[in-house]
């Protein structure tokens, strides 16, 4: 007896992993298995399939690989930068958005407890952060401060101006630039090498990527910020024998998405606003949160219902209906509050929120199933 027929509408969470890259990673497990700190022959192909891929997402970044160091994902990048620059670098003050990602506010508000000077600069309605407040904190802040933006919002989908906010970071030499691109590497064109970011960093099963792998990128000429200790791997800024299969899969997923890229922002792009023109038709009473279009990501539609106040028993029919969506962040699951992000956009808690989100495997005949189903359970 076959189960009802799934769609997956929380990439954002997490994405499948691809066949080629399940391909070039298979090896790495069971024949190319040395240890790349080794110096006999295994280890020394261990060691040539990590540079060839930091090699590659360099190059695909327009950055040097020296800049590229990997690690188990966004979260121990975020946390690498923040505390381990707070012990090498002594930061006095962190500048950050209302609407980043736990992985750095939770890091950050640890701090202040050590000193740490936190400032929450608000986002306007859409979701972008205001630029003057922006200004405003970074010029008062105790130096050397750490400014973290992140790039595009993983609940809302809003884009942030880089170019905005690189002219008023880059001017304070005492001021660092760390980018959450979680969300973008992989999704949008990016160039590194474009706004002068100091530390920027991505998940590699965001962008049909293995878990449990990712990298931070770090501009040249910094001091080492080590948060892991005990061994010389990544050049001494992350000591533990690295995931080779992991490294290579990255490589090869990233690979994959950059190579695709226009097509994909179309097509993603072409199934959002078959989504959204779809709710709209469905009622006039169901409002997206954040942009809809416009300087927004073409993977997240974040959907408001008014006429529905617990998001838990919405996501619970969609899920019973084969609709995977999910109330937010997927690192928040289990929370009983509302989203940190949807409360600095003026959200009221009173009305349920559900988070879709696409990639380039979803279809069109997906996205018209779940608009059925949407309609089913709001008139229920």
């Amino acid at each position: 007896m076959t189960g009802k027929r799934r769609i997956y509408l929380d990439n954002a969470a997490t994405t499948p992993v691809i066949p080629e890259v399940v391909q070039a990673m298979e090896p790495y497990w069971n024949k190319t298995f040395g240890n790349p700190s080794s110096l006999h022959e295994e280890g020394r192909k261990a060691r040539v399939a990590i540079e060839d891929a930091r090699r590659t997402i360099a190059k695909l970044l327009n950055v040097k690989p020296s800049e590229i160091f990997f690690t188990s994902g966004g979260t121990e990048a975020a946390n690498t930068v923040i505390t381990g620059g707070f012990l090498e670098l002594g930061w006095k003050s962190i500048i950050i958005t209302q609407t980043e990602h736990k992985c750095v506010i939770k890091p950050a508000e640890r701090l202040s407890k050590h000193g740490v000077t936190i400032v929450k600069v608000p986002v306007d309605t859409t979701g972008k952060v205001k630029l003057q407040e922006l200004q405003d904190a970074i010029t008062k802040a105790e130096k050397p401060a750490l400014v973290a933006t992140i790039h595009g919002n993983n609940e809302i989908g809003t884009i942030n101006p880089l170019d905005d906010i690189a002219e008023i970071v880059k001017p304070y030499k005492d001021v660092y630039w760390l980018v959450d691109m979680v969300q973008t590497i992989g999704h949008i064109p990016i160039d590194l090498s474009k706004w002068d970011i100091d530390f920027a960093f991505a998940s590699a099963h965001k962008f049909h990527g293995p878990k449990g792998c990712g990298f931070l990128f770090m501009k040249e000429g910094l001091p080492s910020i080590p948060l892991i200790l005990g061994g010389a791997q990544e050049r001494n800024m992350r000591a533990g024998t690295e995931n080779v299969a992991g490294i290579v899969g990255t490589a090869t997923a990233l690979t994959w998405m950059t190579t695709n890229l226009d097509k994909h922002y179309n097509y993603l792009l072409n199934l959002k606003k078959t989504f959204i023109e779809g709710l709209r038709t469905l009622s006039h009473n169901i409002e997206i949160n954040g942009p809809d279009y416009e300087d927004s990501l073409p993977t997240i539609v974040n959907v408001r219902f008014p006429n529905i106040e617990d998001p838990l028993i919405l996501q619970m029919s969609l899920d019973i209906e084969g609709i995977s969506a999910s109330i937010g962040s997927a690192c928040a699951s289990g929370a009983t509050e509302q989203s940190h992000v949807l409360q600095a956009i003026g959200v009221s808690p009173r009305e349920a929120s559900i988070r879709f989100s696409f990639s380039p495997l979803n279809t069109e005949d997906e996205i018209k199933e779940t608009l059925h189903i949407i309609s089913k359970i709001i008139k229920i």
